[in-house]
């Protein structure tokens, strides 16, 4: 249920199925059931299918997922999903290169400490909304 209110109902089911495939033992990865940790690892398995060539197979939902994560505030306004390995391109999601410049431990984490808690802030549930 968690899952399902962190990744929104019309991607959680598909992208969870996609990973699982993918990735068979996704569910042993560290932090699979907590919220922060799930989004790191999230990312980084998409990274990971498309890195692989099963590009096709993850794209309508990784650009679902990813295309909302904010913006990069390093100049470039470069979008995060490019920033981990996902350009787009006519509404479509490609591979770039593993030395693209933009993947660099800074970057990374600029992104762990600004656009990742921004997309946990936009997916969480809002708890005022259940005590009404």
């Amino acid at each position: 249920a968690a899952l399902a209110h962190l990744l929104g109902k019309t991607v959680q089911g598909e992208m969870l199925e996609v990973v699982e495939k993918a990735y068979p033992d996704c569910q042993t990865l560290p932090g699979w059931e907590d919220p922060q940790l799930f989004i790191q690892c999230f990312v980084w398995i998409l990274k990971g299918v498309v890195m692989r060539g099963d590009l096709l197979q993850v794209q309508d939902c990784a650009v679902k997922v990813l295309c909302k994560l904010a913006s990069s505030q390093s100049g470039l306004e470069c979008h995060a999903a490019e920033g981990f390995g996902l350009i787009m391109e006519d509404n479509k999601a490609s591979p770039l290169s593993v030395t693209y410049h933009r993947e660099s431990p800074l970057w990374k984490q600029r992104f762990y400490s600004q656009s990742c808690p921004a997309l946990l802030a936009e997916l969480s549930p809002r708890e005022e909304e259940g005590k009404a």
